[in-house]
């Protein structure tokens, strides 16, 4: 029995010198990102790649069928292209992805996200189609779908029922902020004689009017009035912008023309409508139209009218919706776009500057600072006394009908980290957050404007966001770049959720007591002992010794001797310093070896004090009490004969109960699949029933057929299935209640 308490001591002692060991480094859970395959070498390749392989790792059926949508985009040998998903031959609004090869054209990265259809519903409507230009598609309704009819207005896209004709999504399609061919409206309202508000029918008559008889295109070089040869040059401009910054061809990287509808109005009646009256300053991009509208107040704030042209980029590369957090990214894009056009502008148009001062921060309007990305919280939202959100935890959650879920208003939090990202420093108001390294306005616009452009997806939220910008940073400079760290810095400064693992640290610089030797070689002298190392002996000590460049590791074998090489030096005396540090300096990875070996003897002299303790015969003589048995209310149990779940009733009863997800550091229980949220759902015992609570989790969780609704406690009671995203497991109470855990995954 000694033998055994001591053997168990033992085990203790290294396991803690195991977990001190492991404090050394940083580590933390990594996103579900990362993707293995072979190379693929074709557009053919990566179809057949995403349609078989990628298509089975994401456990989508067999009606679920992944699309090659656009040829790759390529930045630094790294390769993108977008994934789209398709259920019995039609889309599936919103299930998208981006898939990025790495340089040697092997699968690195998944962003967005596919989910198993089973049973699509047939694709037969019983609703006569709203119009000629509607499609149908499938419309995502939890872990079902339904069919629906797409409608893409001048206004809105809207997705009606099939079936029903019950209107299931609004989706607005014209971007407002505050808000080459330039068209008059002024002129065509003038033309009209209009003098008051416009019905929508009369609006498009006078538009069509101002696109056929006042435009401003390269094909009509002649002037068409001050206010238009202003938006004209400086859509030239912003193209230049797009080419030199972000090396876009135009706003959709296929060349399309830049248009503005320039000299519009608008009017407090309908603020959101351009018109030929009215006093309101405003402006928006309308994606239907692929246009502009600006009015000539905004020509004196280039960073309105670069605002509204980075909405276009937006729509036509990542297509983020125009809701909650996809439609609060959307303007904070938009906003960094404008900055940036505004510092580019008043640069002469040499390029984005490094910094820039603290009024170049601002989106101004003639009422003063709409927005200030430099400090968003100095500003209160319009019409309220309450301040503009600056970080994460201060996120609003409104309504759909109140600013669209609130785009204009948390936008802000993703404002503050792009200035954090670009100028560096500490979050005004987290005193003892991270310190952000500024690397720039120009990388920092590059970073966001590749993930507005390339990465990000339609239903994009802040924490996907965050993981955009952070492979952004990783295709422009490298994975552990300083930019792809200032990225992570920036993104935890402002709250915005997400993990990430720092890099090793590098080697301190040696500090040297006197200064280094002249750079100039000089003869050594007769007497001196040769200090080439080619025949594989150290130098003899130095009373500097020379900086240290780079920690050696590894010895290089000595050159083979001929006839004209010098013989062998003697050994050197026993206080050298090794051969594999011709410096004599010692190099930090050998100081962390030596640290290490220091704490194994620690743990080891503790280990032979335990062995060699004397304890009295009488103590020693009674038998340590048998180890108490692990108590269970039950296990999960997988349908496919897979190791169950064991439910121990002491994490149960506990306050925080059995988390279950799929990061190890963040849960009790891991499930390796990419379908289950890091932090999926809970345990808990109440008054001895088992009851189930999803922690927001992105694919659900599902007692039999029953959703369960986010952070709401549902009793699971034994004999049903618990449906983790879309993996089963059936509950089976225990019958004894206390029994011994095997084959399980708790910690």
């Amino acid at each position: 029995m000694r033998r055994v308490r001591i053997m168990r001591r033992a085990a203790a002692l290294l396991a803690l010198c195991a977990a001190a060991c492991a404090l050394a480094a940083e580590t933390a859970p990594r996103p579900a990102l990362t993707l293995r395959g072979p190379r693929l070498e074709t557009d053919s390749d990566v179809a057949r790649w995403v349609a078989g392989t990628l298509h089975a790792r994401l456990g989508l059926s067999a009606a679920d069928r992944l699309v090659v949508m656009r040829p790759a985009r390529r930045w630094n040998g790294r390769a993108v292209f977008k994934i789209a998903q398709t259920a019995a031959g039609l889309p599936v609004v919103g299930a998208e992805s981006r898939l990025i090869l790495d340089a040697a054209g092997r699968p690195a990265a998944l962003l967005g996200g596919h989910a198993p259809f089973p049973s699509p519903p047939a694709a037969a409507p019983t609703l006569d189609r709203p119009q000629a230009a509607a499609r149908l598609a499938y419309w995502p309704d939890g872990g079902k779908l339904r069919l629906a009819y797409e409608v893409a207005g001048a206004a809105e896209r809207v997705y009606i029922d099939a079936h029903g004709g019950g209107v299931l999504q609004r989706l607005p399609s014209a971007w407002g902020a505050l808000a080459r061919g330039v068209y008059d409206v002024a002129a065509a309202c003038r033309e009209a004689q209009v003098s008051g508000l416009l019905r929508p029918r009369r609006l498009r008559a006078v538009l069509r009017a101002a696109e056929r008889n006042y435009a401003r295109t390269e094909a009509s070089p002649r002037p068409s009035g001050a206010d238009a040869e202003r938006l004209f040059a400086m859509l030239g401009e912003y193209y230049r912008f797009l080419r030199d910054t972000l090396a876009l061809d135009s706003f959709d990287n296929r060349g399309s023309p830049l248009r503005a509808f320039g000299n519009v109005r608008f009017h407090e009646a309908a603020p959101g409508q351009p018109q030929c009256v009215g006093g309101v300053f405003n402006a928006f991009w309308n994606d239907s139209a692929h246009a502009a509208f600006i009015p000539a107040a905004a020509l004196d704030y280039s960073e309105v009218v670069g605002h509204e042209l980075g909405h276009g980029v937006i729509g036509a590369g990542s297509g983020l919706i125009y809701q909650g957090q996809p439609g609060a990214l959307h303007e904070a894009l938009a906003d960094a776009f404008g900055v940036a056009f505004r510092a580019w502008l008043e640069n002469g148009g040499a390029g984005v500057p490094e910094r820039i001062a603290a009024d170049g921060w601002r989106i101004r309007s003639p009422g003063g600072a709409s927005r200030d990305l430099r400090a968003p919280g100095s500003l209160a939202i319009p019409g309220t006394a309450v301040r503009y959100p600056d970080h994460f935890d201060d996120f609003r959650h409104m309504r759909r009908k109140d600013d669209n879920g609130g785009v204009h208003v948390n936008s802000s939090i993703v404002n503050q980290a792009f200035y954090l990202l670009a100028m560096g420093g500490r979050h005004p108001r987290q005193r003892s957050g991270p310190v952000v390294p500024g690397i720039g306005l120009r990388k920092a616009i590059g970073i966001f404007g590749l993930a507005a452009s390339d990465l990000l997806t339609r239903n994009a939220g802040f924490e996907a966001a965050r993981y955009a910008f952070a492979l952004a940073a990783e295709i422009r400079y490298g994975k552990s770049s300083p930019e792809w760290i200032a990225v992570h810095r920036a993104m935890d400064a402002a709250g915005i959720p997400g993990y990430w693992t720092r890099p090793a640290p590098q080697p301190a610089p040696t500090l040297q007591t006197k200064p280094p030797p002249a750079p100039t070689p000089t003869p050594l002298p007769p007497a001196q002992p040769p200090t080439t190392t080619t025949t594989g002996t150290p130098p003899p000590p130095l009373q500097t010794p020379p900086p240290m460049t780079k920690p050696q590791t590894t010895e290089q074998p000595p050159p083979a001797p001929t006839s004209t090489s010098p013989p062998p030096a003697p050994a050197p005396p026993t206080t050298e310093p090794p051969a594999d540090d011709p410096s004599g300096v010692t190099p930090w990875p050998l100081v962390w070896v030596a640290l290490f070996f220091v704490l194994l003897a620690f743990c080891g002299y503790k280990i032979v004090m335990f062995v060699t303790d004397e304890r009295p015969l009488e103590q020693a003589a009674a038998p340590p009490p048998p180890p108490a048995p692990i108590r269970t209310a039950g296990a999960l149990i997988p349908p496919d004969g897979g190791a169950p779940i064991a439910l121990r009733r002491g994490l149960l009863a506990s306050a925080e109960g059995m988390v279950i997800g799929r990061s190890a550091a963040l849960c009790h229980v891991q499930i390796r699949d990419p379908r289950v949220s890091r932090r999926h759902l809970r345990l808990r015992l109440s008054d001895g029933a088992l009851q189930v609570e999803d922690l927001n989790s992105t694919r659900g969780t599902r007692v039999d057929a029953d959703p369960a609704p986010p952070f709401q406690a549902v009793p699971l009671r034994s004999g049903r299935t618990l449906h983790i995203a879309s993996l089963p497991y059936r509950f089976a109470a225990s019958s004894t209640g206390s029994r011994r855990s095997r084959g399980n995954a708790v910690r």
